[in-house]
């Protein structure tokens, strides 16, 4: 079985959540947070993973993951948050997975983001902002054991691209390689090449 610990309380005009607390067997995932009730609604917010395992909680793959994440901010007129994570010395599906990132959010932007994620040899990067007229980011992914992301998958995958403008707006293109590639376990392709171009928005 698994427990769940909650001391959260009012003091004024400030929510705090002192400790929130998910845990089975070693595993843990422990939140805590504060937000002001008045004026603009300013948060704060931590949650760590220790050697937290989601096949205890479920029919999930076996994991071991540790890490912690950071987020601060005001909730209004206009929503804006930083957000920080450092993911290390975790493991899925036996792989090694480990990783780290920041990025900043307001209603409809994202910006200064530079995230890096490795899975055994798979990595992803990201980086830049998205949101604005002037905006770009740029994602990366060198997948050449994609077996590692899940039972029934094979072969290997590289892509990388860009986003750029603002939701009303976007312009994107892309680019996609893979070689003998497996999913669902039976179903095969040897290769794929692909490649896309979207400019001015989705009427442009």
């Amino acid at each position: 079985g698994y427990r769940i610990a909650l001391d959260a309380r009012r003091a004024g005009d400030q929510l705090m959540i002192n400790h929130a607390l998910l845990s089975a067997g070693g595993s843990e995932f422990d939140f805590s947070a504060k937000l002001a009730l008045d004026g603009k609604r300013a948060f704060s917010a931590k949650s760590q993973l220790r050697h937290f395992d989601p096949s205890r909680f479920g029919g999930y793959p076996a994991a071991n993951i540790n890490a912690h994440a950071t987020a601060n901010g005001q909730l209004g007129p206009q929503l804006g948050a930083s957000v920080m994570f450092d993911l290390a010395k975790s493991s899925y599906r036996g792989q090694s997975l480990t990783g780290k990132g920041a990025f900043k959010l307001s209603e409809k932007r994202i910006f200064d983001s530079d995230i890096a994620l490795r899975l055994g040899v798979n990595r992803l990067a990201v980086k830049g902002a998205f949101g604005a007229a002037k905006d770009s980011l740029d994602w990366h992914l060198d997948a050449p054991n994609i077996a590692a992301f899940g039972q029934g998958f094979g072969g290997r995958v590289t892509a990388s691209g860009n986003l750029a403008g603002s939701l009303a707006q976007p312009s994107a293109r892309f680019k996609l390689q893979g070689q003998t590639l497996v999913w669902q376990g039976s179903q095969h392709l040897e290769s794929i090449s692909a490649m896309g171009d979207l400019q001015n928005g989705i009427n442009g």
